[in-house]
């Protein structure tokens, strides 16, 4: 974490200049995150909306969601707007590979079986970040898009976490990051 934040800065600069340049305010979206046990932190991002749209509209990201910069377009695109995250994974909160950290809007869909997703460090690569890259394009037009991601997303996202992180090694985990 600690390389790519000193590799990376130029890039990231160059990044925080661009969605400042487009839309006032500050350059990082920080939320409240589930991470091991359940215990809350900061995640951090590039902002992909204005920062007067608040907390304004669903805690998801739906295709073509009028809320979003064209900077933050590129950024979710290109997955660009996760690199903040390598200072989480510095301080301990994230590692590179596990589940998505999820908000703690969610915090009630752990239940049951899938409580033991919150045993594993969350991370920036794995099967759902894979599987689930264009998750913005998989909801339902017709459908609200917080209900769809708790009855139909969620669930497919912790099994497939379940599933892996349960027997995951390090072949595996280099295999996810690539």
């Amino acid at each position: 974490a600690t390389l790519g934040l000193v590799l990376g800065f130029p890039f990231m600069l160059l990044i925080a200049l661009l969605v400042r340049a487009e839309s006032p305010g500050n350059v990082f979206f920080s939320q409240e995150r589930l991470g091991l046990g359940g215990k809350r932190f900061r995640l951090h991002k590039f902002r992909k909306f204005p920062a007067t749209w608040g907390t304004v509209g669903p805690g998801v990201t739906v295709a073509g969601d009028v809320r979003m910069t064209r900077v933050g377009r590129f950024l979710e695109r290109t997955k660009l707007d996760e690199l903040p995250q390598l200072w989480n994974i510095f301080k301990g909160e994230m590692s590179f590979v596990g589940p998505r950290p999820e908000s703690v809007k969610y915090a009630g869909l752990f239940e049951g079986k899938f409580q033991g997703v919150l045993d594993f460090l969350p991370g920036i690569f794995g099967p759902n970040q894979v599987a689930f890259r264009n998750e913005s394009a998989m909801y339902p037009p017709e459908e609200d898009p917080e209900q769809y991601y708790k009855r139909v997303l969620f669930p497919q996202k912790a099994k497939a976490d379940l599933d892996y992180f349960s027997q995951s090694h390090c072949m595996g985990d280099l295999l996810w990051v690539f």
